[in-house]
């Protein structure tokens, strides 16, 4: 909407209805960075094309790393992004330990579905209420 777009904000409209995020932090909060190792391999390839890529991902990541500039020189980076966390292992471990504090406990809630994409009382769509449940964890995909 116009008042989203002045405000810098969008939205995703998911099946459950519209989620409103903010542009000016979504992509730091986002970027899951490309391991380190294939850049790597990339620069080592004895193909001219795949060796180029490989060069231009290592400026890229040392232009868009804050902790990459030491006294205004560039500094390559070392640590092997295996052993950084990126936005989506961090979501992946945080809901493995949700799950796990939810199978220590025997919680009691209600889980609304939408019947239909119509909303009309009595008419079940079997697909649609099999993909809900798919996306909240309750059946397996």
């Amino acid at each position: 909407s116009d008042r989203e777009k002045a405000h810098g904000c969008f939205s995703v409209h998911h099946y459950a209805g519209p989620v409103e995020y903010d542009s000016e932090s979504f992509l730091a909060k986002n970027k899951d960075e490309l391991p380190k190792e294939t850049t790597d391999l990339l620069l080592s390839s004895s193909k001219p094309l795949l060796r180029e890529l490989g060069e231009m991902l290592s400026t890229l990541s040392l232009m868009s790393s804050p902790s990459s500039a030491d006294n205004g020189r560039i500094v390559k980076r070392s640590t092997s992004s295996l052993s950084r966390a990126s936005v989506g292992s961090q979501f992946s471990s945080q809901l493995k330990q949700l799950r796990e504090r939810i199978e220590r406990t025997t919680p009691h809630y209600v889980r609304c579905l939408k019947p239909n994409d119509d909303l009309i009382p009595d008419n079940f769509v079997p697909a649609i209420i099999a993909d809900q449940l798919r996306c909240a964890g309750v059946l397996e995909a």
